[in-house]
């Protein structure tokens, strides 16, 4: 069942940000929010128009499990990158999910669907909100990673990790397969597994019948299964 309610708000973010060491980048950051505060109400911004995050509150709470998840995995994979990469890639990397962000204001990439029956299941057919399709086009990575850099000082790893967080899922991607850093393929399994596991973008349930439990010699009969097989050849 995907989550329905944001569990992190602005605070957790703010918190997140204070934990980075460099003063300059943990400026960068603090203007770049204050600034989309000035210009919107991020608290109530969803992560999607329907599916993972379409609540409202969803993009910050995203943003910030993302950047949890990843910081839980750092020491156990990947003990040498920097913290406040993980935070600076995990909190700016769906930017442009709140829009398009300029220097005198905020185009948003998502309208509420004043249609939305809020007693039924979110749905490509039953929308909380839709696409803003006045948004001059461009895939969200790629305009994120161009906010980001003009807000903060990023590094190459941090740019990429920015660019192709979605990893293989995306073609645009394919020229990084195999040439990913470290960083990006931390911030992708924390992207991913927070999307479609923790906030239900795919239903883990499915997963756990007791048929899916089994082992696959035990799924076909064991070896009864392999007995009848063997005297038919």
């Amino acid at each position: 069942m995907p989550r329905q309610r944001a569990e992190y708000d602005l605070q957790d973010l703010s918190k997140l940000i204070g934990e980075i060491e460099s003063v300059k980048r943990r400026e960068q950051l603090t203007g770049l929010f204050r600034h989309i505060e000035k210009h919107c109400d991020l608290s109530k911004l969803p992560a999607s128009c329907y599916m993972h995050g379409s609540y409202e509150g969803g993009c910050v709470d995203h943003s910030v499990r993302v950047t949890k998840v990843a910081l839980e995995l750092r020491p156990i994979v990947a003990p040498l990158i920097s913290k406040d990469s993980i935070i600076t890639v995990g909190l700016c990397h769906d930017l442009s999910k709140i829009g398009f962000v300029t220097k005198n204001g905020i185009v948003p990439r998502y309208l509420r669907n004043q249609n939305f029956d809020p007693n039924q299941f979110p749905s490509r057919n039953n929308r909380p909100w839709f696409y803003n399709s006045s948004q001059i086009q461009f895939p969200l990575a790629v305009s994120t990673a161009i906010i980001a850099a003009k807000w903060t000082d990023l590094t190459w790893a941090e740019l990429q990790a920015i660019t192709a967080h979605d990893g293989q899922y995306c073609e645009q991607n394919k020229p990084f397969s195999h040439h990913e850093t470290p960083l990006t393929l931390l911030i992708t399994m924390a992207d991913t597994w927070s999307g479609h596991v923790i906030e239900g973008c795919i239903d883990q349930n499915q997963f756990n019948k007791e048929s899916d439990l089994l082992s696959v010699n035990e799924s076909y009969g064991g070896d009864e299964h392999r007995n009848n097989n063997s005297s038919e050849t």
